[in-house]
Protein backbone atom coordinates (compact mmCIF):
# COMPACT_ATOMS: atom_id res chain seq x y z
CA UNK A 1 0.00 0.00 0.00
CA UNK A 2 0.85 3.47 -0.74
CA UNK A 3 0.82 4.41 3.01
CA UNK A 4 4.02 2.18 3.52
CA UNK A 5 6.60 4.28 1.38
CA UNK A 6 8.91 6.30 2.19
CA UNK A 7 10.40 8.93 0.65
CA UNK A 8 14.33 9.29 0.23
CA UNK A 9 14.62 10.91 3.64
CA UNK A 10 12.44 7.64 5.23
CA UNK A 11 9.81 9.69 5.84
CA UNK A 12 6.42 7.78 5.43
CA UNK A 13 2.62 9.37 4.83
CA UNK A 14 2.27 9.37 8.73
CA UNK A 15 5.04 11.41 8.75
CA UNK A 16 3.85 13.99 6.65
CA UNK A 17 0.32 14.12 7.91
CA UNK A 18 1.53 14.15 11.81
CA UNK A 19 3.99 17.35 10.71
CA UNK A 20 1.38 19.05 9.06
CA UNK A 21 -1.53 18.45 11.86
CA UNK A 22 -3.86 16.12 9.67
CA UNK A 23 -5.75 14.39 11.98
CA UNK A 24 -8.26 12.94 10.24
CA UNK A 25 -5.29 11.15 8.01
CA UNK A 26 -3.59 10.31 10.67
CA UNK A 27 -6.61 8.09 11.47
CA UNK A 28 -6.64 6.53 8.14
CA UNK A 29 -3.24 5.94 8.19
CA UNK A 30 -3.35 4.22 11.47
CA UNK A 31 -6.21 2.86 10.22
CA UNK A 32 -5.31 1.22 7.15
CA UNK A 33 -2.13 0.00 9.14
CA UNK A 34 0.47 2.57 8.98
CA UNK A 35 3.53 2.01 11.63
CA UNK A 36 3.61 4.71 14.39
CA UNK A 37 6.98 3.54 15.78
CA UNK A 38 8.47 3.53 12.29
CA UNK A 39 11.69 6.32 12.05
CA UNK A 40 12.94 8.02 8.99
CA UNK A 41 16.74 8.54 8.09
CA UNK A 42 17.19 10.46 11.52
CA UNK A 43 15.91 8.43 14.07
CA UNK A 44 12.20 10.23 14.12
CA UNK A 45 8.95 8.82 14.32
CA UNK A 46 5.91 10.47 13.74
CA UNK A 47 4.84 11.47 17.33
CA UNK A 48 8.27 13.27 17.52
CA UNK A 49 7.22 15.45 14.96
CA UNK A 50 4.01 16.01 16.34
CA UNK A 51 5.83 16.83 19.39
CA UNK A 52 7.66 19.09 17.74
CA UNK A 53 4.88 20.95 16.12
CA UNK A 54 2.83 21.21 19.46
CA UNK A 55 0.02 19.16 17.73
CA UNK A 56 -0.92 17.34 20.78
CA UNK A 57 -4.35 16.17 18.95
CA UNK A 58 -2.06 13.85 16.61
CA UNK A 59 0.09 12.79 19.32
CA UNK A 60 -3.16 11.59 21.03
CA UNK A 61 -4.43 9.74 18.09
CA UNK A 62 -1.32 8.27 17.51
CA UNK A 63 -0.65 7.02 21.69
CA UNK A 64 -4.35 5.98 21.22
CA UNK A 65 -4.06 3.95 18.68
CA UNK A 66 -3.31 0.84 19.85
CA UNK A 67 -1.40 -1.45 22.42
CA UNK A 68 2.43 -1.56 22.41
CA UNK A 69 2.50 1.81 20.53
CA UNK A 70 5.17 4.03 21.50
CA UNK A 71 7.12 1.31 23.51
CA UNK A 72 10.24 -0.99 22.45
CA UNK A 73 11.20 -4.01 24.28
CA UNK A 74 7.56 -4.16 26.36
CA UNK A 75 8.78 -0.60 28.35
CA UNK A 76 11.36 1.80 26.63
CA UNK A 77 10.19 4.48 25.37
CA UNK A 78 10.33 4.69 21.40
CA UNK A 79 9.11 7.61 20.45
CA UNK A 80 12.48 9.69 20.49
CA UNK A 81 14.11 11.49 18.01
CA UNK A 82 17.10 11.83 16.07
CA UNK A 83 19.35 12.35 19.23
CA UNK A 84 17.10 9.81 21.23
CA UNK A 85 15.43 12.23 23.42
CA UNK A 86 12.18 10.80 24.55
CA UNK A 87 8.89 12.66 24.32
CA UNK A 88 9.21 14.93 27.96
CA UNK A 89 12.93 15.84 27.23
CA UNK A 90 12.13 16.95 23.69
CA UNK A 91 9.27 19.77 25.18
CA UNK A 92 12.50 21.27 27.06
CA UNK A 93 14.67 22.04 24.07
CA UNK A 94 12.93 25.59 23.55
CA UNK A 95 12.27 26.45 26.75
CA UNK A 96 9.94 29.38 26.68
CA UNK A 97 6.40 30.75 28.71
CA UNK A 98 4.73 28.14 27.08
CA UNK A 99 6.42 25.04 28.44
CA UNK A 100 4.11 24.91 31.47
CA UNK A 101 1.51 24.60 29.90
CA UNK A 102 2.97 21.95 26.88
CA UNK A 103 4.01 19.62 29.91
CA UNK A 104 0.57 19.72 31.68
CA UNK A 105 -1.37 18.92 28.60
CA UNK A 106 0.76 16.10 27.93
CA UNK A 107 0.64 15.16 31.88
CA UNK A 108 -2.92 15.13 31.39
CA UNK A 109 -2.99 13.17 27.91
CA UNK A 110 -0.29 10.64 29.66
CA UNK A 111 -2.45 9.97 32.55
CA UNK A 112 -6.01 9.63 30.25
CA UNK A 113 -3.84 7.02 28.37
CA UNK A 114 -2.98 5.29 31.72
CA UNK A 115 1.47 6.06 30.27
CA UNK A 116 3.94 6.08 32.83
CA UNK A 117 6.86 7.74 32.11
CA UNK A 118 10.16 6.80 33.37
CA UNK A 119 13.32 8.25 33.66
CA UNK A 120 15.24 7.93 30.27
CA UNK A 121 18.16 8.94 28.86
CA UNK A 122 19.55 10.18 25.44
CA UNK A 123 22.17 9.56 23.01
CA UNK A 124 24.82 11.88 25.44
CA UNK A 125 23.47 10.56 28.58
CA UNK A 126 21.01 13.48 28.91
CA UNK A 127 17.75 13.29 30.54
CA UNK A 128 14.93 15.74 31.02
CA UNK A 129 16.56 16.93 33.94
CA UNK A 130 19.62 17.70 31.93
CA UNK A 131 17.52 19.74 29.61
CA UNK A 132 16.00 21.64 31.83
CA UNK A 133 19.11 22.53 33.24
CA UNK A 134 20.48 23.23 30.28
CA UNK A 135 18.57 26.57 29.33
CA UNK A 136 19.85 30.04 30.38
CA UNK A 137 16.96 31.97 32.10
CA UNK A 138 19.10 35.32 31.63
CA UNK A 139 19.30 35.02 27.95
CA UNK A 140 16.02 33.18 27.53
CA UNK A 141 14.05 36.41 29.29
CA UNK A 142 16.19 39.25 26.98
CA UNK A 143 14.94 37.21 23.59
CA UNK A 144 11.22 37.37 25.04
CA UNK A 145 11.15 40.70 26.26
CA UNK A 146 12.88 41.78 22.78
CA UNK A 147 10.23 39.82 21.32
CA UNK A 148 7.57 41.62 23.17
CA UNK A 149 5.46 44.16 21.32
CA UNK A 150 6.45 47.26 22.09
CA UNK A 151 4.18 49.97 23.95
CA UNK A 152 2.19 51.95 21.94
CA UNK A 153 4.42 55.14 20.60
CA UNK A 154 4.23 58.20 22.15
CA UNK A 155 2.76 60.70 19.81
CA UNK A 156 4.48 63.51 21.09
CA UNK A 157 7.12 62.95 18.50
CA UNK A 158 9.06 65.87 20.03
CA UNK A 159 8.67 68.15 17.09
CA UNK A 160 10.13 71.66 16.71
CA UNK A 161 8.89 74.35 18.95
CA UNK A 162 9.25 76.67 16.55
CA UNK A 163 8.13 79.74 18.44
CA UNK A 164 8.43 82.68 16.29
CA UNK A 165 9.68 85.88 17.36
CA UNK A 166 9.44 89.35 15.47
CA UNK A 167 12.75 90.53 16.68
CA UNK A 168 15.45 87.61 15.65
CA UNK A 169 16.24 89.10 12.35
CA UNK A 170 17.09 92.12 14.51
CA UNK A 171 19.12 90.48 16.85
CA UNK A 172 20.84 87.44 15.65
CA UNK A 173 22.83 86.17 18.65
CA UNK A 174 19.81 86.31 20.40
CA UNK A 175 18.58 83.56 18.22
CA UNK A 176 21.71 81.60 17.74
CA UNK A 177 21.14 81.64 21.95
CA UNK A 178 18.01 80.06 21.87
CA UNK A 179 19.05 77.55 19.25
CA UNK A 180 21.53 76.40 21.38
CA UNK A 181 19.10 76.43 24.87
CA UNK A 182 16.52 74.64 22.28
CA UNK A 183 18.94 71.55 21.07
CA UNK A 184 20.64 71.26 24.93
CA UNK A 185 16.32 70.26 25.88
CA UNK A 186 16.02 68.18 23.12
CA UNK A 187 19.18 66.17 23.64
CA UNK A 188 18.70 66.07 27.80
CA UNK A 189 14.74 65.01 26.79
CA UNK A 190 16.33 62.25 24.28
CA UNK A 191 19.11 60.95 26.74
CA UNK A 192 15.85 60.94 29.76
CA UNK A 193 13.65 58.95 27.05
CA UNK A 194 16.63 56.49 26.49
CA UNK A 195 16.91 55.81 29.94
CA UNK A 196 13.09 55.63 30.43
CA UNK A 197 13.41 52.69 27.21
CA UNK A 198 15.66 51.05 29.29
CA UNK A 199 14.31 50.71 31.99
CA UNK A 200 11.06 49.47 31.11
CA UNK A 201 12.89 46.95 29.36
CA UNK A 202 15.24 45.87 32.25
CA UNK A 203 11.35 45.37 33.87
CA UNK A 204 9.94 43.29 31.31
CA UNK A 205 13.28 41.26 31.20
CA UNK A 206 12.98 41.05 35.15
CA UNK A 207 9.54 39.65 35.01
CA UNK A 208 10.06 37.28 32.29
CA UNK A 209 13.01 35.71 34.55
CA UNK A 210 10.81 35.41 37.56
CA UNK A 211 8.07 33.74 35.41
CA UNK A 212 11.05 31.63 33.79
CA UNK A 213 12.12 30.62 37.26
CA UNK A 214 9.00 29.67 38.51
CA UNK A 215 7.63 27.74 35.30
CA UNK A 216 11.14 25.26 36.08
CA UNK A 217 10.23 24.90 39.42
CA UNK A 218 6.71 23.66 38.36
CA UNK A 219 8.49 21.49 35.50
CA UNK A 220 11.43 19.97 37.91
CA UNK A 221 8.31 18.60 40.65
CA UNK A 222 6.37 17.20 37.35
CA UNK A 223 9.44 15.61 36.46
CA UNK A 224 10.00 14.24 39.88
CA UNK A 225 6.46 12.63 39.92
CA UNK A 226 7.69 10.96 36.68
CA UNK A 227 10.55 9.40 37.93
CA UNK A 228 13.12 11.35 36.02
CA UNK A 229 16.95 11.50 38.38
CA UNK A 230 17.63 14.64 39.05
CA UNK A 231 21.79 13.77 40.16
CA UNK A 232 21.81 11.78 36.80
CA UNK A 233 25.51 11.93 35.48
CA UNK A 234 25.63 12.19 31.22
CA UNK A 235 28.58 10.49 29.20
CA UNK A 236 30.65 13.60 29.55
CA UNK A 237 30.06 13.43 33.22
CA UNK A 238 27.51 16.46 34.04
CA UNK A 239 24.73 16.21 36.23
CA UNK A 240 21.87 18.21 35.65
CA UNK A 241 22.92 20.67 38.45
CA UNK A 242 26.71 20.86 37.32
CA UNK A 243 24.44 22.07 33.77
CA UNK A 244 22.55 24.89 35.80
CA UNK A 245 25.75 26.33 37.40
CA UNK A 246 27.39 26.75 34.26
CA UNK A 247 24.43 28.81 33.01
Amino acid sequence: MKCFRVDTSGNTALHYASAYGWAECVKALLQAGADPNQQNLWNTTSASLAIQKCHYRILDIILNSGPGVGQKDGDKPFLSDANGRDLVSQHLLHFDKDTVDHFQVLASLFKRLKIQPHDSSDHQGFNAFHYLCSFNPEKVSKEMADNDESDQENEENGADDECSDEYDDEFPDRRRRRNRLSKKGKKAKAMEDDEDEMSKEMRKQIKHYKNLAENAVKIAKILEEWGYNYESISINGHSPLSLAAEC
